[in-house]
């Protein structure tokens, strides 16, 4: 089976679990959701165009290996803006949210121009710090919208600007997309190697030469298509809540994901 792999490297990155309040907590490996987003964005799909959301949630199946974890870093962030009501007083007479930060403030003033006070929302924001991994796609539709062709050219020259999770977490390393033939996920991303590889791993440590060194690599992938399973036995199976079901809405179904970790040897 055909398999696309590419790295994904930024020195900040957030892959956001169930959010409730002011704190916004991040995984420790890429989500599905997070992944397709990505992807869509390189296609050029924005975010309120259900029909091709839909069609990529439904056509491609996403699996990770984990290489470095990193470090968890919390941010404590504040921001101000418009309350809600004012917000969607706005998309009433605009038909759309506002686009950039200055239409946002211009829902500062009431229907007479007159100032309005700004809301302060704080919260918690983690990120992983220097964490490393790579990413394989497959086609789980026959009639599927987009080849990995297709998106291998989108990886390489993508139509909007692609980040890690959060627009303040920019990707620090070209994708480097490959096609690769193997008969599961994991096979496919245990023997995928990246041409820049030597250049990351003496980026995050200068005084190594050589690949990313790791100690052990996380593997995580989902059933091949409609409910079938790969001949691959995980160490554990977890739920994510990363499903899409509306990226306008912000709703996400949960699925299931296996787990495999395989040790490295120490040189």
């Amino acid at each position: 089976m055909r398999f696309l792999c590419f790295r994904l490297f930024a020195p900040l990155a957030s892959f956001g679990d169930v959010a409730v309040g002011e704190r916004r907590p991040s995984l420790s490996a890429p989500t599905r959701s997070m992944v397709l987003g990505l992807v869509g964005a390189c296609l050029g799909i924005r975010r309120d165009e259900e029909d091709g959301q839909t069609a990529l949630e439904r056509d491609l199946g996403v699996a990770t290996r984990t290489d470095a974890e990193g470090s968890l870093l919390v941010d404590y962030h504040t921001a101000q803006a418009p309350d809600e009501p004012r917000i969607r007083a706005f998309r009433r007479r605009r038909g759309r949210l506002p686009a950039t930060r200055r239409e946002e403030l211009s829902c500062t003033t009431d229907a007479k121009g007159v100032p309005v006070e700004l809301g302060t929302q704080l919260s918690q924001r983690q990120y992983r710090v220097d964490a490393v991994f790579a990413v394989a796609l497959w086609v789980r539709e026959e009639d599927s919208t987009w080849s990995l062709e297709r998106i291998q050219e989108a990886l390489v020259r993508p139509v909007f600007v692609p980040y890690a999770g959060r627009r303040s977490a920019a990707i620090a390393m070209p994708f480097q997309p490959r096609l690769v033939e193997a008969d599961d996920p994991v096979a496919a991303l245990r023997g995928v190697q990246f041409p820049l590889d030597e250049e990351l791993g003496a980026l995050l440590d200068p005084k190594r030469r050589g690949p990313v060194q790791t100690v052990q690599r996380i593997y995580r992938w989902e059933r091949q298509t409609k409910g079938k399973e790969w001949n691959v036995t995980p160490d554990r199976t977890e739920a994510r809540r990363d499903q899409v079901v509306s990226r306008t809405r912000w709703q996400f179904n949960q699925r299931d994901e296996h787990v495999l970790v395989e040790r490295i040897e120490k040189e």
